[in-house]
C-alpha cells in the first residue's frame, strides 16, 4: 500500500476480488481451528517438496517390487559370502595341513635319527598353536577342517596319549623314509642352491646338504 499509494478501501476490494479469483481455482477446506484455508496445487506441491520427501513417496509407490529385489539382492549376497567363506576355509585349511604334513614328517625323521628322548609325535593343540595365528585360532571352523584333511590322511595317525599327567591327543607320521611333496620341494631348492654357490663340499655333504628343522618340543 505504501510502495502504490494505495488507500486502505483500494487494498481491501483488490484482496477480496483475488480471493474470489483463488476460490474459483484452488480447492478450500478448513483447518482444525475453523479458518478457511487454500489448498496448494499438486504442481506447486512437487515443485516445492524436499528430496528426502521425494524419495520416501517414491519408495511407498514402489514397495511391491522393492521387499522382493531387496529381499533378492541379499539373498544372493549372502550367498556369496558363504560360498566365499567356503572357498576361504577350503584353501587356508589344505595350506595348514600340509605344513602340519611337514612339521610331523620332519619330526618322525628327526625321532628316527636321534636318540630315543625324541618322541616322534606332537600334541595336537601345540601344533595348532604353533601353525595357526592368534586371529585364525578364533575360527574353529578352520581347525576342524584341518582335521578332518588329517582324518582322512592315512600317513597320519590320530591317538590319546598322557603327556604330563594330562590326556592329550597326538598325531604322528607313520610313513618311514619318505618326504612328503613339499619337503621333496624344498630338499632339491636347496641342493640346488647348495652346488650353485658352494663348489668345494664333499661328496658326501653335496648329496645331503638339507638339514632338518629341529623337532617340535610338546
Amino acid at each position: 500500500m505504501d510502495e502504490y499509494g494505495l488507500s486502505e478501501a483500494v487494498y481491501a476490494h483488490a484482496m477480496k476480488r483475488a480471493m474470489e479469483a483463488l476460490r474459483k481455482v484452488l480447492e478450500t477446506r478448513l483447518n482444525d481451528h475453523g479458518i478457511e484455508e487454500l489448498k496448494c496445487p499438486p504442481l506447486l506441491v512437487q515443485h516445492y517438496t524436499p528430496v528426502s520427501c521425494r524419495i520416501q513417496q517414491w519408495i511407498l509407490e514402489h514397495a511391491l517390487l522393492l521387499v522382493p529385489a531387496c529381499a533378492l539382492l541379499l539373498g544372493c549376497i549372502f550367498t556369496l559370502l558363504k560360498f566365499r567363506r567356503r572357498y576361504y576355509l577350503s584353501v587356508k585349511a589344505e595350506q595348514i595341513y600340509n605344513e602340519a604334513c611337514d612339521v610331523l614328517e620332519e619330526k618322525a625323521v628327526s625321532a628316527r635319527s636321534m636318540t630315543s628322548e625324541h618322541e616322534p609325535w606332537v600334541v595336537a593343540s601345540l601344533l595348532r598353536d604353533h601353525l595357526l595365528s592368534p586371529k585364525e585360532r578364533k575360527d574353529p571352523m578352520l581347525w576342524k577342517k584341518v582335521e578332518q584333511l588329517v582324518q582322512e590322511d592315512s600317513r597320519l595317525e590320530r591317538y590319546p596319549k598322557m603327556v604330563k599327567g594330562e590326556c592329550k591327543v597326538v598325531w604322528e607320521w607313520q610313513v618311514e623314509g619318505s618326504l612328503s611333496s613339499a619337503g621333496k620341494r624344498k630338499k632339491a631348492k636347496e641342493i640346488r642352491l647348495a652346488s650353485g654357490q658352494h663348489t668345494d663340499l664333499s661328496p658326501q655333504r653335496k648329496n645331503w646338504p638339507w638339514k632338518a628343522k629341529e623337532p617340535v618340543k610338546c
